[in-house]
């Protein structure tokens, strides 16, 4: 038989200060909860909306280079490039091409310097062009 005994693992004083600390993260999330609502009515006396400024509009579909420039990617690159344009994840990307995944995020960032791209969108768009203008041009 074992000389341990369940009520040892609970200090008199523990459960009082689990207790105290309980009531701070309530009070904690009680003051959060009316920030928030504050917030989303506008409770400061102004405009909930003052100092947003709006978004420009997107470039149209035709703005940005239509090909992207031979030698600027390396053979690893264009294959993540491939993939990415593909629609899959960095997770698929890396087991497609058995990389690891902190592998394939470096490449993706890389990608998306080199190309000058926003995001992973705007560099499958870049790429989907540079495939149709590969094969328009005259051979």
């Amino acid at each position: 038989m074992s000389g341990f005994n369940s009520n040892d693992l609970v200090s008199p004083g523990g459960i009082v200060q689990g207790a105290e600390g309980m009531e701070a993260v309530a009070r904690l999330l009680a003051q959060s909860q009316a920030l928030l609502v504050a917030l989303r009515a506008g409770d400061d006396g102004g405009d909930p909306w003052a100092g947003v400024h709006p978004v420009e509009p997107p470039k149209s579909p035709s703005a940005g280079p239509a090909v992207i420039p031979h030698g600027s990617l390396t053979p690893r690159m264009r294959d993540v490039l491939r993939l990415l344009a593909q629609g899959q994840s960095n997770k698929e990307i890396a087991r497609t091409l058995v990389l690891e995944p902190g592998t394939v995020r470096c490449h993706v960032g890389a990608i998306l310097r080199v190309l000058n791209a926003r995001n992973r969108t705007e560099a499958a768009v870049m790429f989907e062009r540079s495939l149709v203008e590969t094969s328009r041009a005259p051979r």
